[in-house]
């Protein structure tokens, strides 16, 4: 009989050997019994016992280290998976941004001509009146503003003493060049530090041309312009552009009356920086427009609020 595979004794007869094929890993014990010629049994049985090792690929060992390998081999798998993806990501975010940078360049790069063409035709009307003193006036500000402007036409971003400059220099030449009919003032904040803070070039000028042009230009008195700098409560930069002009829907109205209408692209462009900016640098730049109206309701000029997270100075 062997324990854990015969259910009873087995008699083998004249026979004195026994096999069993099938067996399951395991320990067995192999009992044996004999029998005189009398037929008298003898009271004690023979024990054997027997080991039988299961095959290498049933070893735990085996088990384990085939483990850690498919585990090691998964892990392998998804690590250059993940890496790939990352690389692809990366390549299609510095893609983005490229194309994001060449539109931005392209935007500025529009708003240049835009400014330099009003600023020329302005020395013109001088120097067809002859006023050669006006106009020498206007063209040592404008040569230091182009000045400006060039030193910076391949930056996406200036320091915000260079743009309280620019936009001082804009104000003061069209202020010369439409005989003193506004007043203007820039405000900066004592909190700020204007050499240690960059905003976008060229960013505020659009808005500050369009309170002149549309609204100051249209005053029967002379008007009033103010560009604030400062930091609100979240830390961001708010610049405010407000003027006491004849408002937005007069303004709309005077201009469907002018016989020869001309587009302005300024601020369509300017929206369309901001939008850009805002997915080059991962930040929430806006800006808001209000009407403004006096006690009795009457049109009292625009304010522009410009709100922008602070970027760090290039390096």
């Amino acid at each position: 009989q062997l324990e854990g595979a015969d259910q009873d004794w087995i008699y083998a007869g004249s026979r004195n050997e026994v096999s069993y094929s099938s067996l399951a890993p395991g320990t067995y014990i192999f009992k044996v019994k004999a029998v005189n010629n009398d037929g008298v049994w003898s009271t004690t049985d023979r024990r054997l016992r027997v080991v039988v090792l299961p095959p290498f690929w049933k070893t735990p060992w085996f088990i384990a280290v085939c483990t850690a390998l498919l585990a090691a081999g998964l892990w392998l798998i998804y690590h250059l998976r993940m890496k790939s993806v990352r690389r692809e990501e990366q390549l299609k975010n510095t893609f983005y941004q490229q194309i994001a940078d060449m539109e931005m360049r392209a935007l500025r790069a529009q708003m240049n001509p835009h400014f330099i063409f009003n600023s020329l035709n302005s020395i013109q009307k001088y120097i067809l009146k002859n006023d050669h003193f006006a106009a020498s006036q206007y063209l040592t500000k404008f040569s230091r503003l182009i000045r400006l402007i060039l030193d910076h036409s391949n930056q996406n971003n200036i320091i915000l003493a260079s743009e309280a400059e620019l936009l001082r220099l804009y104000c003061e030449m069209e202020s010369l060049r439409f005989d003193q009919q506004f007043e203007y003032t820039i405000e900066m904040d004592p909190a700020l530090q204007p050499d240690t803070v960059e905003i976008p070039s060229m960013l505020i000028q659009p808005y500050v041309e369009n309170a002149i042009w549309h609204g100051l230009l249209h005053k029967d008195t002379v008007g009033r312009l103010l560009i604030r700098f400062e930091r609100n409560a979240k830390g961001h930069l708010l610049i405010t552009v407000e003027d006491d002009g004849v408002g937005r829907k007069q303004a709309m109205e005077l201009k469907s009356k002018q016989v020869l209408k001309k587009k302005s692209y300024g601020m369509q462009i300017t929206e369309d920086r901001i939008a850009l900016i805002n997915r080059l640098n991962h930040i929430q730049a806006t800006s808001t427009i209000t009407d403004l109206y006096d006690e009795q309701g009457r049109a009292a000029g625009t304010r522009v609020v410009l709100e922008i997270p602070q970027l760090p100075v290039s390096a």
